[in-house]
């Protein structure tokens, strides 16, 4: 696929295995300073889902069986859940703020 039409389609979703490769680019690790697996990039999604089951940031293409996640919600994981600063309450609560100011 072409690169340029990749980065287009990243800023809409993005593959679990294409998330995965953008946390090991950015150097993000989990709260106990490991790098983050394909388990560790479900159980973060799991718990998004759970604690924003109206946002709808993941999907699945029935006719290959592969997971996608929404743009919004890699941020979500990047910015909330594995940042290290601030409690996740803390962190989710800014960036719904954030969002809704834009």
């Amino acid at each position: 696929m072409n690169t340029d039409t990749q980065r287009e389609l990243e800023k809409i979703f993005m593959s679990y295995h294409r998330a995965l490769e953008n946390f090991k680019l950015l150097n993000i690790k989990t709260r106990t300073n490991k790098n983050i697996n394909m388990k560790d990039l479900i159980d973060a999604i799991d718990i998004m889902n759970e604690k924003h089951p109206s946002c709808r940031w993941k999907c699945q293409n029935p006719d290959s069986r592969k997971h996608y996640i929404l743009a919004e919600g890699f941020y979500w994981l990047l910015d909330v859940y594995y940042q290290q600063e601030k409690p996740l309450i803390d962190a989710d609560i800014e960036f719904f703020i954030t969002r809704i100011q834009l």
